[in-house]
């Protein structure tokens, strides 16, 4: 299965966040906009695992939660990856010192299975993808409007094992296992 580990939001953060991407989906940016069901801050992606491996895996993050405390997560701001005029991902970002924790104790863990984070973390939830640069002013140029936006805060009290199923309508994610933080 494919998979990653991550950090599920809100309801409401996931309805504010909605709300900005139909705002920015009104612009004519060739940009794969993501739905509010897919909304989540990706700790760390894992690609193909094997079945086999599952127990391991479930593991190594159990441990990873278990010594992390809970914390509060705060959505606000909307940026890109990269930064300037020939973005490829539009993100909203998530502030919490103890998510950095959280994912460094996590990629610690699972680095001795062999999986090793394919790039530096930053906290983020993927709103769209750029698929082409055309029509790509207008966005750019309304994305400042957006750099101070608050879209909510939580409690966050568990990570998730999550399975990503590839699809023509794009990808599904469904949660395989929940880990509490602070083994609660």
């Amino acid at each position: 299965m494919r998979a990653f580990v991550a950090v599920e939001l809100e309801e409401e953060i996931r309805g504010n966040l909605a709300a900005a991407s139909r705002e920015l989906s009104a612009l004519p940016a060739d940009v794969k906009w993501v739905g509010r069901d897919s909304f989540h801050i990706t700790l760390q992606f894992l690609g193909e695992v094997s079945p086999r491996i599952l127990p391991q895996l479930s593991g190594a993050i159990r441990d990873s939660a278990a010594v992390a405390r809970p914390f509060s997560l705060t959505v606000s701001g909307i940026g890109t990856f990269p930064a300037g005029r020939r973005p490829k991902v539009i993100w909203a970002g998530g502030q919490a010192p103890q998510v950095l924790l959280t994912q460094q104790r996590l990629a610690e863990n699972l680095a001795r299975l062999g999986f090793v984070p394919d790039r530096s973390f930053s906290p983020h939830v993927t709103l769209g993808r750029v698929r082409s640069p055309r029509n790509l002013a207008p966005l750019l140029e309304a994305l400042p409007r957006y750099a101070g936006r608050a879209f909510g805060q939580q409690h966050v009290e568990a990570i998730a094992l999550m399975e990503s199923r590839l699809t023509p309508a794009g990808a599904i994610y469904t949660r395989v296992q929940a880990f509490p933080l602070g083994g609660a």
